[in-house]
């Protein structure tokens, strides 16, 4: 389930994520703002017997993780919970290509509608979501803290 990505004269992978992709999934994280905030412990629940049924995708390099996007499945329906591009390899297509990647698989399953909420503030992440095909279909008021702000709601149907 690997796709080779070709970023400007880069070669990326995209993959499953597993347990040991755990620490720098958080590093990535923290240092993206716009990426939603997990605990530590959120992050090794992904990979917990019991957990809810997620999908957890990474891009890397040379070994070197560059980015992560983990979705939650309900049925035929699949919510983009978090994704997070390394900043030093942002708006080079690697976040375009995790998401192609993930679409790729959601849509071999079945018809799947897929969701995802971003600050309105994020507009390189509603452009990306709009050239993939996503449309916004609602806002929650204030749903952001640090700071507050709303969300943007977007969905596809992969058919």
């Amino acid at each position: 389930m690997s796709q080779v990505v070709r970023s400007g004269v880069s070669t990326a992978i995209v993959r499953k994520a597993s347990i040991t992709d755990v620490p720098a999934m958080i590093k990535i994280a923290r240092a993206t703002p716009t990426a939603s905030q997990w605990s530590e412990a959120q992050y090794f629940e992904l990979f917990a017997p019991n957990s809810p049924n997620r999908l957890a995708l990474v891009i890397e390099q040379e070994s070197s993780l560059l980015g992560f996007l983990v979705a939650r499945c309900s049925r035929e329906e699949y919510e983009i919970e978090n994704i997070a591009v390394s900043a030093a390899q942002q708006r080079q297509g690697l976040g375009t290509k995790l998401l192609k990647e993930f679409m790729r698989i959601v849509g071999e399953i079945l018809p799947t509608k897929v969701f995802v909420e971003v600050r309105e503030s994020n507009m390189v992440a509603c452009a990306l979501y709009s050239k993939l095909g996503f449309k916004q279909i609602g806002e929650r008021k204030n749903y952001y803290r640090d700071p507050e702000e709303s969300a943007l709601l977007y969905q596809i149907v992969i058919a």
